[in-house]
């Protein structure tokens, strides 16, 4: 079979029906709406569309039944006898903070002896992925993410406990009293 991609537009009114004749069918891909609407494949079990979203099927489909939501749209599908890709993106993509690459990474690690005043553990790193810190001392280290960390405010990692930092900031720890052996491990990429 001759391979082919059919675009169909239609406004729908508010949970409007439509069917759509489309012989030897195989493949649907929703390329404009605002809100969600089921298609059914020869009257068959409903599939949940929205705008990005495509299905290729096994078998031929002969017919698609379209059902609109709850709200008034303008609907767009590509149609075919075969996968259809357009080669958009659709949506939209919000990034906060950027975007870390996995290339170069890089890890260090060491001990620090924390007391019983701030002490920095790891310096702010903008690369940083992740920093483990483990407490091998003798009595629970308290860590926070400036030096205004105290026994009273800070997160306690247990004797022989560890924690996971994801965030960029500084990483310091307290203690109670005395001094206790503080290890980390911090990856990064560059």
């Amino acid at each position: 079979m001759t391979a082919f991609i059919t675009d169909y537009s239609r406004t729908l009114a508010a949970d409007e029906e439509v069917l759509i004749h489309c012989a030897g069918a195989t493949a649907v891909r929703c390329l404009e709406g605002e809100d969600s609407f089921d298609i059914r494949p020869d009257d068959k079990n409903p599939v949940a569309m929205e705008l990005g979203i495509g299905f290729t099927y096994k078998k031929p489909f002969n017919s698609l039944r379209i059902k609109n939501g709850a709200t008034a749209q303008t609907i767009k599908l590509a149609i075919g006898d075969g996968t259809i890709h357009d080669n958009r993106m659709v949506g939209q993509l919000n990034i906060t903070g950027g975007i870390k690459s996995a290339a170069n990474p890089t890890v260090s690690y060491g001990a620090v002896s924390v007391g019983s005043t701030a002490t920095l553990i790891q310096a702010a790193n903008a690369n940083r992925s992740s920093c483990l810190v483990q407490n091998l001392g003798a009595a629970p280290i308290y860590i926070g993410s400036d030096s205004s960390v105290t026994v009273s405010n800070g997160i306690e990692i247990p004797v022989g406990g560890s924690m996971e930092v994801k965030h960029i900031r500084t990483v310091y720890g307290i203690c109670a009293s005395g001094t206790q052996d503080t290890r980390y491990m911090e990856e990064s990429t560059s």
